[in-house]
């Protein structure tokens, strides 16, 4: 019962982009990306050190972008594109739902899926938070029944996909390392998925 509920509720992401599937190799060769994107995009805690990011060129860019300024000014700045800002939000589902009931019924869907997994969140009101879905697919180990565990993991893309198209077309400033980080997450996630028909024809 779990499962189908967590297929019928990503009819309600599946608009912009398109049900396609996941693709094994190419989600597995991005996954440590996936955790580096997190650790980035999240409220900056201890300075950004760009080494740590070296295997991921266009991602270390980036992270050395951001570590010219100082931790308190790096704080300052994420607050006010993300928590001061009415138009951005890191909650994904928040562009489509807002406060509406069937977000509510989305974020208990995606808490499932984390369980599903065998991870436990410690807010579960955060299942729909950019950084946490990014480090969830970081970690996350695909069993023997791979093509079950990829099916589940659509709604989890597709509301990723819709989340982060919306961020960037609300985004004032596209040069902003953040919402390049945000754009290079969506990147990595179509690279995760196989091709549409129109992709193909164009």
């Amino acid at each position: 019962m779990a499962k189908m509920a967590l297929r019928f509720t990503q009819r309600a992401f599946t608009e912009a982009f398109g049900v396609r599937e996941i693709l094994e190799n190419e989600f597995r060769a991005r996954q440590a990306a996936f955790g580096a994107l997190s650790a980035l995009i999240d409220f900056p805690q201890h300075g950004i050190l760009p080494a740590h990011f070296k295997a991921w060129p266009e991602i270390a860019a980036l992270a050395a972008e951001l570590s010219l300024s100082a931790d308190i000014d790096l704080k300052i700045r994420w607050t006010q594109l993300f928590e001061n800002n009415k138009k951005l939000t890191l909650y994904m589902t928040y562009y489509k739902l807002t406060d509406s009931r069937a977000r509510g019924q989305v974020l208990a869907k995606l808490k499932l899926l984390y369980e599903e997994f065998g991870i436990l969140l410690a807010q579960a009101e955060l299942t729909d938070y950019l950084p946490a879905m990014l480090e969830f697919l970081s970690v996350i180990t695909l069993d023997e029944a791979t093509a079950e565990n990829l099916a589940d993991l659509q709604l989890l893309f597709s509301v990723l996909e819709d989340g982060t198209f919306e961020a960037l077309k609300r985004a004032e400033n596209p040069r902003e390392p953040y919402i390049r980080l945000i754009a290079r997450t969506r990147d990595l996630l179509k690279e995760c998925l196989t091709i549409e028909k129109e992709e193909i024809n164009s």
